[in-house]
């Protein structure tokens, strides 16, 4: 979505990371759910994985365009993305709202405190999606806030990586993970440059921080009576 940058091979090794981490975590109840005895899934999920997937395929595809210095190229698919971003941000809150109402939360938490955690990601997505396309004449703030923001959504990926050790999501797998890739990102700044770009301090450390806030979020009243309007929309919560 942007001019050509330096050294831009690191971008196209981390986004094939957060798609193998997507993959294997989502393999059990998306990707290979045909060949798994799973719950069935409702259409607007089938829709939620689609963008998510296509997402990575997209981000993937604009690193390796900025890698072959074809900037033109990853200037035109910089539109559809930003449309599809936008996409994913309305069919995220949708979703987290009707998982609330059908009561289909992956931890014991009750529904409405649940809903802040998807809620707050896709959210923080939106939020580091509008940032990087705003800094988009800006290829050094524009790549780093891109990734930040495709890494912003793992989190729902990799708390289900917790089905390999206990047989059921864990929401601070995917908290640890979140931080390390940041934490990544961070180190191979200043290994390449000597110091930790600034996307990174200031992006990084607010999505990091926002990790717990969506957490405690969850169990204030404020949140209570909005998580409960929305869910009024879809339907009642059952549990």
């Amino acid at each position: 979505m942007n001019a050509v940058v330096s050294r831009p091979r690191f971008h196209v090794v981390a986004i094939m990371a957060i798609a193998a981490l997507v993959v294997v975590g989502f393999a059990r109840t998306f990707y290979l759910r045909y060949w798994i005895d799973t719950p069935p899934l409702t259409q607007l999920l089938y829709v939620h994985g689609v963008l998510f997937t296509s997402w990575l395929a997209l981000h993937f595809t604009q690193a390796r365009l900025i890698a072959a210095h074809r900037v033109d190229l990853h200037k035109r698919l910089g539109i559809f993305g930003a449309v599809l971003g936008y996409t994913m941000f309305c069919v995220g809150v949708a979703t987290a709202v009707q998982s609330a109402a059908l009561g289909r939360q992956p931890t014991d938490a009750p529904p409405l405190v649940f809903m802040s955690l998807p809620i707050g990601t896709i959210l923080a997505f939106a939020l580091l999606l509008t940032a990087a396309l705003v800094m988009r004449r800006r290829a050094d703030w524009h790549k780093r806030l891109m990734l930040l923001a495709t890494i912003a959504l793992i989190i729902p990926a990799a708390a289900r990586l917790g089905f390999f050790f206990n047989g059921r999501p864990n929401p601070v797998i995917g908290i640890v993970e979140t931080i390390a890739l940041v934490a990544w990102c961070c180190v191979e700044d200043w290994r390449r440059t000597g110091r930790v770009h600034a996307a990174y301090k200031i992006a990084g450390t607010l999505l990091i921080v926002s990790l717990p806030a969506r957490v405690l979020m969850g169990y204030t009243q404020p949140w209570q009576h909005f998580a409960q309007w929305l869910v009024s929309l879809a339907g009642p919560v059952s549990g």
